[in-house]
């Protein structure tokens, strides 16, 4: 993936590289930039540091912080870690990666 392009979309979800969070558009109303900063804040994990591309869907309003090592020199990423946050419930689940 080039560096002008972070961000794509599949269905109801969206993907996007965290330096691309703050021109996100959300038609939905929804404000995917605090309800990021949420989701760090109860995960207890920094943006840039532990995950750096986020999934936001938005049916469910749901976000999950992604974490791909070598994101922009591989072609194909493994993703190492995951954390995925209810905004409705508060709630925080780790998502377990297996080893390769």
């Amino acid at each position: 993936m080039a560096r002008a392009n972070r961000g794509k979309t599949i269905g109801r979800r969206t993907y996007l590289h965290v330096d691309a969070l703050r021109s996100a558009q959300a038609s939905t109303g929804l404000d995917w930039q605090a309800r990021v900063a949420l989701a760090e804040q109860a995960a207890g994990v920094e943006r840039g540091v532990r995950f750096n591309v986020v999934r936001l869907d938005a049916q469910s309003g749901e976000v999950a912080l992604l974490h791909y090592p070598g994101f922009f020199d591989d072609p194909f990423p493994a993703l190492r870690e995951s954390w995925r946050f209810e905004p409705g419930a508060g709630v925080v689940a780790i998502v377990p990666m297996r080893t390769r």
